[in-house]
C-alpha cells in the first residue's frame, strides 16, 4: 500500500522544537514520527492526535493539520524541501533550518 506523502521544509518547525526532537528522549508524540538525517518524519495522525500535539508543539501541529487538508497522511520535514506558502516559518540559528544532529 501507498501513502500520500507531504514534503516541507524544517523551516516550518521552530528550532526550539527540532532541538526537542533530536536531543530529547521524553520527547514524545501521540502518532508514529522519527528522526531522519536531515528532519523528521511524522504521520498526520486524527483531529485527537493532532491536539494532543498541539499542547507541547503548535507549530508541528499547524503543519500537520495543513497537510492533511491537503490528502497527506505523513510529513516529511527536511532542511532541503520548498517551503510552502500558507504556513508560518521560523529562522534558525544559521539563517535556515538547522539539520538534526544524529
Amino acid at each position: 500500500m501507498f501513502e500520500p506523502l507531504a514534503v516541507i521544509s524544517t523551516a516550518h518547525l521552530k528550532p526550539e522544537t527540532c532541538d526537542r526532537l533530536q536531543n530529547d528522549d521524553s520527547a514524545m508524540l501521540p502518532v508514529h514520527w522519527g528522526v531522519t538525517t536531515y528532519g523528521f518524519l511524522i504521520a498526520c495522525g486524527s483531529e485527537d492526535s493532532r491536539a494532543e500535539i498541539a499542547a507541547d508543539f503548535p507549530d508541528i501541529a499547524a503543519a500537520l493539520a495543513f497537510c492533511k487538508g491537503k490528502g497527506a497522511d505523513f510529513v516529511l520535514f527536511d532542511r532541503d524541501a520548498a517551503e510552502v506558502a500558507g504556513l508560518e516559518t521560523f529562522e534558525h540559528e544559521i539563517g535556515g533550518p538547522a539539520p538534526p544532529r544524529i
